[in-house]
């Protein structure tokens, strides 16, 4: 079992992880890959009520999503309002029923923010650990 922020999971909706997956030049060994997809299902599955949270925090403000993909609002106390709200609402902490999954040979290299985004889900071993004699 993992905790993961709502910042953290909605990450996992990002086109970033979904250019990664698909990615015919960067494959993941066999057995990650189901642990892979296992998880990313688990995070958007119990991602509908941040969603929904989200959006009625947009609508709430009268905000907009422009063309970059960032939300704006009509004036500056509604922007902070919001931010302050979003804030809140990213902070939040969910438990999944998700394993860390071990970095191993053969994982293709990552850029920073794929990385960042799987982060939360992996079990990052930092070098070899001293055997005691």
């Amino acid at each position: 079992m993992l905790n993961l922020t709502n910042a953290q999971a909605s990450a996992f909706n990002s086109p970033i992880i979904s250019r990664l997956f698909q990615d015919t030049s960067r494959q993941f060994p066999i057995e990650d890959v189901f642990l892979l997809s296992a998880a990313v299902q688990e995070i958007q599955g119990k991602l509908s009520t941040y969603q929904k949270a989200a959006k009625d925090i947009l609508d709430k403000y009268e905000g907009a999503i422009s063309p970059e993909g960032m939300a704006v609002y009509p004036d500056q106390e509604k922007t902070v309002s919001a931010n302050a709200e979003f804030e809140r609402l990213n902070k939040v902490e969910m438990e999944y029923a998700i394993n860390p999954i071990a970095v191993k040979p053969g994982w293709p290299n990552l850029t920073l923010a794929e990385a960042t985004i799987l982060q939360p889900i992996l079990k990052v071993s930092h070098g070899e650990e001293k055997k005691e004699e």
